[in-house]
């Protein structure tokens, strides 16, 4: 049994054989901000963002000390596709880590909330047993961190197929700097890319 994998980004599928919608329904979990099951160490400091999914959203202090700690209980074990969230306006926003905890263990992925905030950003999907899950979002020193809202979404009880959501990057513009996100499901996160074929650009 793997320990990683993915889904589309709707989270829709649900387990093989017998009714299963309301459970897959159940175990589609949010947890934002406001919730009692969030807790925190270091410093954050509570504040209004435009495009959060949390009435206050944390903000940490960018001291390379702060994390806060999503927490749910999972009531229906199998595979989950982790989301989260932050505002679409995050000043001195950056590289911060979020360490997902699993059924195989722990595992940190790296996010850039400078970029693609106001929508759900998919961390990887992973092998949820029954009991706790949680997720880590700390901060680095001189970039402070956003912990606004993480998604729990049941994709059933096989790891899905390895997959590459988009065949093609978006243009490039001369002297302007690039960034662009590939939305990898399936397999074992984390992932690494190469380029197979041509170059990128310089």
């Amino acid at each position: 049994t793997g320990c990683g994998g993915g889904s589309d980004a709707a989270g829709q599928s649900s387990a093989a054989g017998g009714p299963t919608s309301a459970a897959a329904l159940s175990a589609n979990i949010i947890v934002t901000a406001d919730s009692n099951q969030v807790s925190s160490k270091g410093a954050f400091q509570p504040v209004t963002a435009y495009l959060s999914r949390s009435s206050r959203v944390m903000k940490s202090a960018g001291d390379g000390q702060s994390e806060a700690t999503f927490s749910t209980s999972i009531a229906t074990p199998g595979y989950y596709q982790v989301y989260v969230w932050w505002p679409q306006i995050a000043p001195g926003a950056g590289q911060v880590d979020v360490t997902v905890h699993h059924g195989c263990g722990t595992t940190v992925t790296t996010v850039d909330q400078s970029i693609l905030g106001g929508q759900w950003n998919s961390v990887g999907t992973y092998l949820m047993n029954t009991g706790s899950a949680a997720v880590d979002i700390a901060d680095r020193r001189g970039t402070v961190a956003y912990a606004d809202a993480v998604r729990f979404a049941y994709v059933g009880n096989s790891a899905p197929v390895l997959a590459i959501g988009a065949t093609e990057l978006p243009l490039a513009e001369d002297a302007a700097t690039y960034a662009a996100t590939l939305d990898v499901t399936g397999g074992v996160a984390p992932y690494t890319l190469s380029v197979s074929k041509g170059v990128l650009p310089a």
